[in-house]
């Protein structure tokens, strides 16, 4: 596989919806080590806040100091905000412009991939490069017809302009909500002989984030 090693991130900043709160604040570093192990630890203005709650207790306690699994691996509760297959073809075609069979060589870090992708997720997290300035990621609007045109575009191997790149931002989050009504769904037809994202058995839909503007799912790992 190719590292691509400029656009390599070993360090994220993560930041929570508290219940009830507009904004979000930083709860802890999440780092990768050089034999690629990660380590969690939450920031002491975080655990003397009246309000902080655990993003899991099961696997990250409210404590100081860094927390690892035992694998040495992501939490899952921090794992299962990263994109999936999709989402990580989108970000790997915008980072390295890599498209079709060429991007499954690439290898960039779980960090890369939680800092690339949208901030539209489902839950109360997100990833930042900062521990002080938050920076949601957004995407671009876009119709049905267009998203359909740049993920078959991406799948083929074709250039995306800059504007379906910017509208794909949107699927490389786990933002996709399971009530699209029948005016925002759309099936996406494998490609013959292909597998992955657009070659999986199920169909693929298109939906705006199910949260209302300004608002997020207030749900923890």
């Amino acid at each position: 596989m190719t590292s691509e090693a400029g656009v390599k991130a070993n360090r994220a900043y993560v930041w929570v919806w508290l219940p009830e709160a507009q904004a979000p604040v930083v709860a802890g570093v999440l780092r990768r080590d050089t034999r690629g192990g990660h380590g969690f630890a939450y920031g002491r203005s975080y655990l003397q806040r009246e309000d902080a709650i655990s993003l899991f207790p099961d696997e990250l306690p409210p404590q100081a100091g860094e927390q690892r699994q035992r694998d040495d691996d992501l939490p899952s509760c921090l794992r299962d905000a990263a994109p999936d297959a999709w989402g990580r073809r989108v970000i790997i075609n915008r980072l390295t412009g890599r498209r079709g069979q060429h991007a499954a060589l690439v290898d960039l870090t779980e960090l890369t991939y939680l800092l690339e992708s949208g901030s539209e997720r489902i839950g109360a997290l997100d990833f930042q490069s900062s521990s002080s300035h938050y920076r949601p990621r957004e995407s671009a609007e876009a119709s049905l017809d267009d998203l359909l045109d740049a993920a078959l575009r991406l799948e083929h191997g074709e250039p995306l302009s800059p504007a379906l790149a910017l509208a794909l931002q949107h699927g490389t989050s786990s933002s996709m909500c399971s009530a699209a009504t029948p005016t925002t769904t759309r099936a996406i037809t494998p490609p013959s002989g292909t597998a992955g994202p657009i070659g999986s058995h199920r169909p693929m839909t298109f939906a705006r984030s199910c949260a209302p503007a300004g608002r997020r799912a207030r749900r923890c790992c």
